[in-house]
């Protein structure tokens, strides 16, 4: 199984870089944008972000895991962030500590693996997004209908270590049927294979919309 971070974030880079440059608030009229981020982590996605486009860009990170502040801060420093443009809460993807239609933006990237219930993580981000908000998703899968015997076998077998292992991460889920599934006015998606991941290496990213 895989779990080199550094080359997964080389890997997802050109992905990463695409649906970024698409964020936009929900509104045409305003120039700020709002985003939450679920499980921000370090920060790796934090260079990705539009800020010359929108100088008012303002992160409420969530995330149930404090110890990744002090990286977090120190990301934010490297990278110029302003201490007070991000505002970290503790908190889980199943249960947003923020109003209903309250951001432009929620950015799920490795989260949805290992939350403990996919279908209402995904339901609270379209309750705090508002209408024409964007939900962006980047999220390993289980194999394809077109992967081979062994690949498919392999996940399923090697699932209950990878939970173990992982911080309870999934090799077997499919979030993408239940985005698709969620309510949102459009999804657009694509399936893609990141290489040199292992195990997780089948993937499905995009934005879709509230």
């Amino acid at each position: 199984m895989y779990t080199g971070m550094n080359e997964y974030e080389e890997a997802i880079a050109p992905v990463k870089t695409n649906l970024f440059s698409r964020l936009k608030p929900a509104s045409p009229s305003t120039s700020s944008l709002d985003v939450v981020e679920i499980g921000i982590g370090t920060g790796p996605s934090l260079k990705y972000y539009p800020r010359e486009e929108y100088p008012n860009l303002s992160i409420t990170a969530v995330d149930p895991n404090n110890f990744m502040l002090p990286y977090l801060y120190k990301n934010m420093d490297a990278q110029r962030w302003e201490r007070d443009s991000i505002s970290w809460q503790l908190g889980t993807a199943e249960a947003l500590p923020l109003e209903d239609s309250s951001t432009d933006v929620v950015v799920c990237t490795l989260v949805l693996c290992s939350v403990s219930d996919v279908e209402k993580a995904v339901k609270e981000a379209t309750r705090v997004l508002r209408p024409g908000g964007q939900f962006l998703f980047i999220e390993h899968t289980i194999a394809q209908p077109n992967a081979s015997l062994l690949f498919k076998i392999s996940q399923r077998a090697l699932n209950p270590m990878q939970r173990a292992l992982a911080d309870g991460c999934n090799l077997t889920r499919d979030p993408l049927a239940v985005i698709e599934k969620a309510g949102f006015s459009s999804v657009d998606a694509m399936r893609f294979e990141v290489e040199g991941m292992g195990l997780i290496a089948p993937h499905v990213a995009g934005i879709a919309i509230a």
